[in-house]
């Protein structure tokens, strides 16, 4: 039997429950406004998603536990992309080599520090406010020369680094909002 904790079944079962009729009321059209999604009607709030889950400490909590184990044990970007020889030649200590955008804790930034000890240059977590001042706070180990900056992911980005990750975020991005000059991942020369 699967248990589910109550913060996360409050969160998601109304959201898979509205579906069917948010599917039904929007012509089983994308969803492009972050504040009318199977979230918002399934919980009956304006709010959207992350508003909604920066309030309830619950089950933001669970969300970042969530968020950081999701993907072990499997492969990242660090298992298939050679950093070290494809993006990392001459840089200094101020370049800018690795931005993680929506980053949560830091475990990519982390990762990234632990895999490239040697590589000069910095690397940046980007996460809402609420997300930097909990890292700030309480850092993970590791998160030694890791810088931060509060960022909303759905804003124009600010940075430009080497390479920006992107990792999970882009299934919450809508359409009016994945277009050129806002955030993507990217390669700069």
């Amino acid at each position: 039997m699967l248990i589910v904790p109550p913060s996360r079944s409050d969160l998601v079962a109304p959201s898979f429950l509205a579906f069917p009729q948010f599917l039904r009321e929007t012509g089983y059209a994308n969803p492009i406004d972050p504040k009318h999604t199977p979230f918002n009607l399934g919980t009956r709030t304006e709010q959207t998603l992350f508003e909604w889950i920066k309030d309830h400490p619950d089950t933001l909590l669970h969300f970042n536990t969530w968020m950081s184990v999701q993907r072990d044990p499997r492969s990242t970007f660090l298992d298939v992309l050679p950093f070290d020889q494809e993006l990392a030649n001459g840089t200094d200590d101020d370049s800018i080599l690795f931005v993680d955008i929506g980053g949560s804790r830091g475990h990519q930034c982390i990762a990234f520090r632990k895999r490239y000890p040697h590589l000069r240059g910095r690397v940046i977590l980007q996460d809402l406010p609420h997300v930097i001042s909990q890292v700030k706070t309480d850092p993970l180990p590791g998160f030694e020369r890791i810088e931060t900056d509060a960022h909303d992911m759905f804003t124009p980005q600010t940075i430009k680094g080497r390479y920006s990750s992107l990792r999970c975020g882009s299934h919450y991005r809508t359409n009016s909002v994945r277009r050129p000059g806002l955030l993507l991942p990217q390669r700069v020369p």
